[in-house]
Parts: C-alpha cells; structure tokens; sequence
C-alpha cells in the first residue's frame, strides 16, 4: 500500500509554471526582436532600392540631355553637309531609346516611392501619395564586419540571432 501524503508538497511544483511562464515570455521577446530585425532590413532594401532607382533615374535623364546634344549638333552638321544624313537618324533612333529609358527609369522611381511610403505609413492620403520622396543619404557607410573573418561572423550570429535563441 502506498499513500501519497508528500504529493504537489514543496515549492517544486508551482516552480513549473513559473518557469514556463519565463520562457513563454523570452519566446514572445525573442519573437519580437526577430521581427523587429526582419522589418527594419525589409525598410532599408527598400530604401536602397530607392536610391538605385533615384540615380538611374539621373543617369538616363543626363543620357537623354547629351543624346538630343548629339542629334541637335549633327542636325547642324548635315545643313553643313559635313556627315551623311545616316548619322541623324542613328542620332534619333538613340534619343528615342533613351526616351524610353528614362520612362522606365521614372515609372521606377515611382514604384520604389511607393513602396517606401506604404512601408513608412498606413495612412491613404493623396497629398502624400503625390510627394516624391528623395533620398538623403546615397552612400551606404563601411561594412563593419568587413575585416572579420567568415568563422567569427558565423559565431556572432549564432549567438546573437533571435532564431537561434528561439529554437
């Protein structure tokens, strides 16, 4: 015969839940932090796509200005009589594609706005959807962890990673 007269005696038995109430709430901050984490990365290659988009954006337009250059001074060379009437059209048929280039450039432009206003705010309004946004900042700074070696990386990362804790 056995009486469990000692049973759930102690402190033992609450500890249970105590602890697992702790690790619930390390699971639910690690889980915060990892997502913390994923959105900021999301909101900064989003901006730096931004950027991207930005200066092509300035490189075609700067292409389309030094193309209808180049056709406005052979217009004026065949007047002349100085180059053939070939060379002109070569002149318009580059002006034309890069009209099309910075049309692509601009509509963009104009995606990456959007994405960067719809990370940014929640709100719909057309005042702000008719703001262009011009980034400040075009020069990512230095790595870093450009001088540690790929070992001492992956270390770090182990320790520090909100997944790994996690898991």
């Amino acid at each position: 015969i056995t009486q469990p007269l000692l049973a759930g005696f102690g402190l033992a038995t609450n500890e249970r839940f105590i602890r697992i109430a702790k690790r619930n709430a390390q699971s639910t901050d690690l889980a915060f932090k990892a997502q913390v984490i994923a959105t900021v990365t999301q909101v900064e290659g989003i901006y730096w796509d931004l950027v991207n988009a930005y200066q092509n954006e300035q490189i075609n337009e700067r292409s389309l200005g030094f193309a209808n250059q180049t056709l406005s001074d052979d217009q004026k060379q065949l007047q002349l009589q100085a180059i053939p009437a070939m060379q002109v059209m070569t002149d318009q048929s580059a002006v034309a594609t890069a009209e099309g280039n910075l049309t692509v450039a601009r509509a963009s432009l104009r995606l990456n706005e959007l994405l960067m206003k719809n990370a940014l705010t929640k709100v719909d309004d057309p005042a702000i959807d008719e703001m262009p946004v011009i980034p400040l900042d075009l020069h990512a700074e230095p790595d870093p962890n450009a001088d540690k070696s790929i070992d001492e990386l992956i270390a770090e990362a182990e320790k520090k990673r909100p997944e790994v804790a996690l898991s």
